[in-house]
């Protein structure tokens, strides 16, 4: 959430005499645990919708990507995702961490220099199963011509995931 929508729910809050406590809740009995708490990912700010709305499984098929639909959304890692159909959302649901887009779906191609870039979801490789999404053409042309680039990436990502921890 960012700053000034935090700010704008507390502003509210404060009008209506709704003011956040500092209590904390215990936790609910007989849940399952959270899956993928700890991962980021980019979202749009307003919706906190990933990928644009894009549908994550229409990347690794022909034609694809394609435009989810709020019908079959599904919230993964804090994270809307959204899907083209029930069989992709199902697919999704079955291994979610093999078709989100890898680096937290930030540029590949700047996360090797250990920078955080926000990118575009119609700038894209899939590379030996794995989603990649880049902010421009260039970035992605790096990122194919260099094979080295991939795991300099997942390595600038360990370490950029710190600094995006959200509380």
């Amino acid at each position: 959430m960012s700053l000034r929508r935090s700010l704008a729910t507390l502003s509210l809050a404060l009008l209506v005499g709704l003011a956040p406590r500092t209590t904390v809740a215990a936790p609910l009995e007989g849940l399952p645990p959270v899956t993928g708490a700890a991962e980021t990912f980019q979202t749009d700010e307003l919706t906190g919708v990933a990928l644009g709305g894009f549908d994550p499984v229409t990347y690794f098929l022909p034609g694809g990507p394609k435009a989810g639909r709020p019908a079959y959304e599904w919230i993964w890692a804090g994270v809307a995702w959204r899907f083209s159909s029930a069989a992709n959302r199902a697919a999704f649901m079955a291994d979610p961490g093999s078709l989100a887009p890898q680096i937290g779906g930030y540029d590949a191609e700047a996360a090797s220099r250990g920078r955080i870039v926000e990118s575009d979801p119609l700038r894209f490789t899939v590379r030996e199963g794995r989603l990649y999404l880049f902010r421009d053409d260039a970035h992605r042309a790096r990122f194919l011509e260099d094979e080295t680039m991939e795991a300099r990436s997942q390595e600038g990502w360990r370490r950029l995931q710190q600094s995006l921890v959200r509380s």
